[in-house]
């Protein structure tokens, strides 16, 4: 793990980096950015030539690389001399990332690699065929051994391919990690090499002409034995670009700290146990030291400071926030205060529309006070973000506990703004019974999997843990003069069914320092035909021709002179 700066922001090193292979003997990484050598990275020397392609910035999904290598299609190549660490005669490994343009295009085909004469006799050859195809050979001096992957890789799209070979167990080629193919050697002798090695260009029989690639290359290797089906899986793994923050939630409890409640998540998302897992750069805010009476507002302020910090020193335009319980407020209230920079936003128990729980709290602090139902911070925050059109530009995402008994389902998953919610059978914290949902405790956490899964872009979140939320409804109500100021003076509420029955919340239901008042997020009927009734003095005003709706919080203002 790199250490890019004190304090709270760790970037880890990306995939594919542990540590120096003594059987790699050439890594052109391509990431010079400039002049005409690619230098060999592995130490052993072997730097090539470059000869008309251009540095570009358009790299490989692996390793912080800021490079690769574009070829034009008509002379460009990089040469490399012939030297014995490079004949790989009897066994060794080619791994390479390619994105073929899809406007390639030759009469014989062309190599990506290849270790071959002007004659075109060829000791091995990663090679795009005039099909568009991949092949694989080698060439003991009387025997061919190929494979072809008989699907079109003109595709302008990355992929990570790799051949190995030795005896017994064969030539085998390897297509973005998953083995393709494999073939046996047994009446093939040793590689006849004794040639430089050509990337991006070949020369083929029978008329010899050069054929050169069209397209890019970056992170090149070879090494002299035939790497295992794992490790070729593990130099696969796509690193995430972009940063992910980890914004963790209120600290009720004193004796643990902010980072304590993400359990192993940040270990597990730089240093995943599964090789063919993907790597993450993680930050973890730790917003402490503010203390609880500083207002999620403030908070939400000092957020801004440390994600423009965090893509200043990535180097990137936009983060990805991982938020568990408040800090999801404070992200929430970050991105209606205008707050840019942010790709995917995933709120893990948060409590969108406060959580019963915050009153224990409330007249001591802060923090719990905004969390309180009803509280103002929330309703402004609603009010704010149904306003300017919350989450439009982010992807957005909440992970609900099923088993959470601090912030009810309808309340995490917030479905007013979210079009995707998961639930994961965990607790708001871990206690004997149920495991936490953000204190992650192995590669097997379901959280953890959503992170990782949503995040990196795929889909397999979909089908962890369950779509089907406990979706009941509530209310708010706000009570306003003519003037739109909130009447904080008592109004009484009542929530009348289809059938003239009457509901009347309880008088906790009442957030006395905004005005508003709430019937608990817990109504599992069907919303059709109830009305809320708000009665001031001898006055009167009920909800008739508003339709309530089920699996949301439904937000209402009565203004009386």
């Amino acid at each position: 793990m790199i250490s890019l700066w004190t304090a709270c922001v760790v970037l880890s090193c990306f995939a594919g980096s542990a540590g120096a292979d003594p059987g790699l003997v050439a890594h052109w990484t391509f990431d010079q950015g400039s002049g005409t050598v690619a230098a060999d990275s592995s130490g052993n020397g072997h730097d090539g030539t470059i000869h008309g392609a251009t540095w570009v910035t358009d790299v490989a999904p692996v390793q912080g690389g800021s490079h690769a290598l574009s070829f034009d299609g008509t002379d460009d190549y990089v040469s490399v001399p012939d030297s014995d660490s490079l004949d790989l005669t009897t066994q060794g490994t080619i791994q390479l990332w390619a994105q073929i343009s899809s406007t390639h295009s030759t009469a014989e085909g062309t190599s990506i690699l290849a270790k071959m004469t002007h004659t075109s006799h060829v000791s091995y050859d990663f090679r795009v065929n005039e099909t568009n195809t991949l092949s694989t050979y080698l060439w003991d001096g009387t025997t061919t051994c190929e494979i072809v992957y008989n699907t079109v890789v003109t595709d302008d799209t990355w992929h990570h391919f790799a051949m190995t070979w030795d005896q017994p167990t064969g030539i085998r080629l390897y297509v973005d990690g998953d083995l393709h193919e494999q073939i046996n050697l047994d009446n093939a002798g040793a590689i006849v090499t004794s040639w430089p090695i050509w990337i991006g260009r070949a020369r083929y029989a029978p008329d010899r002409t050069f054929y050169y690639l069209k397209g890019k290359v970056d992170e090149i290797k070879l090494y002299n034995y035939a790497r295992t089906s794992e490790q070729i899986a593990a130099d696969n793994v796509e690193a995430a670009s972009v940063p992910v923050i980890l914004v963790h939630g209120y600290r009720k409890d004193e004796t643990k700290t902010g980072p304590e409640q993400w359990g192993r998540m940040e270990e597990l998302l730089e240093d995943p146990e599964e090789a063919t897992e993907p790597v993450f750069q993680v930050t973890h805010w730790d917003y402490t030291s503010a203390g609880k009476d500083t207002s999620i507002e403030v908070l939400a302020d000092l957020l801004a400071q440390k994600i423009i910090l965090i893509k200043a020193v990535a180097g990137v335009d936009e983060v990805d926030v991982v938020a568990y319980s408040m800090g999801g407020l404070i992200t929430r209230r970050y991105i209606a205060n205008g707050g840019t920079g942010i790709r995917k936003f995933i709120q893990i128990a948060s409590p969108n529309y406060g959580s019963d729980v915050a009153r224990w709290q409330a007249r001591r602090f802060e923090q719990a006070k905004q969390m309180c139902y009803a509280s103002h911070f929330l309703y402004k925050l609603h009010s704010d973000e149904s306003t300017d059109g919350f989450l439009s530009s982010v992807e957005y995402l909440t992970v609900v506990g099923k088993y959470d008994n601090v912030v009810a389902q309808i309340s995490a998953a917030c479905a007013e703004f979210s079009a995707e919610q998961r639930v994961v059978p965990y607790a708001h914290s871990s206690d004997p019974i149920f495991q936490g949902i953000a204190d992650v405790d192995g590669e097997g956490h379901e959280t953890l999997k959503i992170v990782r899964s949503f995040c990196l872009g795929s889909d397999d979140w979909r089908s962890i843990g369950s779509g089907d939320w406990d979706s009941r409804w509530g209310v708010w109500v706000r009570v306003e003069d003519s003037t739109q100021q909130v009447i904080k003076a008592e109004s009484k509420l009542f929530l009348k069914g289809p059938s003239g029955s009457v509901f009347a919340p309880w008088k906790r239901n009442r957030s006395k320092d905004s005005g508003m008042y709430y019937i608990n997020a817990l109504l599992t009927v069907e919303p059709e035909g109830y009305t809320v009734e708000v009665r001031r003095g001898n006055q009167t005003q009920d909800s008739t021709g508003i339709a309530l709706e089920s699996g949301r919080v439904n937000v209402l203002t009565f203004q009386f002179d």
